[in-house]
């Protein structure tokens, strides 16, 4: 009986081990900036960033990579909150699958390579009173 007990709680540990981490969360979370968060909804694909000031800046090796990188295909909508004011370097490159970004009036600084990437980009919003982004009446870019 003891054998059988074992094996079983043997295979449940093995079982737990492939699970991904991302199944069953609803969300992930951290900082990005000084006075910065971000937060990630995975049942809408929504990465919001929010709090006031800028984004760090990070570059494309592993090390240096934004605090979403491990979930970047998974990221479908970028909204930013009203009081960030800049977008880090390298902030969203490889997010591929981002079809709608969200840019906030405060907005003045994106950094390099920020949105190199974002080869599925169908929608754009730059809020209306935003001097440094220009945008039409609809609120596209």
């Amino acid at each position: 009986m003891k054998k059988k007990l074992l094996s079983l709680f043997i295979a449940l540990c093995l079982l737990v081990a492939l699970v991904p981490p991302t199944l069953g969360t609803a969300s992930a979370a951290g900082s990005c900036g000084e006075e910065l968060t971000w937060s990630f909804d995975f049942a809408t694909g929504t990465l919001t960033i929010e709090g006031r000031g800028d984004m760090y800046d990070y570059d494309y090796t592993d090390e240096a990579a934004p605090p979403w990188y491990s979930i970047k295909n998974n990221i479908k909508t970028i909204e930013i909150g009203k009081e960030v004011t800049g977008i880090g370097a390298y902030a969203f490159r490889y997010c591929y699958n981002v079809s709608k970004l969200v840019i906030p009036e405060n907005i003045s600084r994106i950094g390099y390579n920020a949105l190199s990437t974002l080869f599925n980009l169908r929608e754009v919003r730059v809020a209306e009173g935003n001097s440094t982004f220009a945008s039409d009446d609809s609120g596209a870019l």
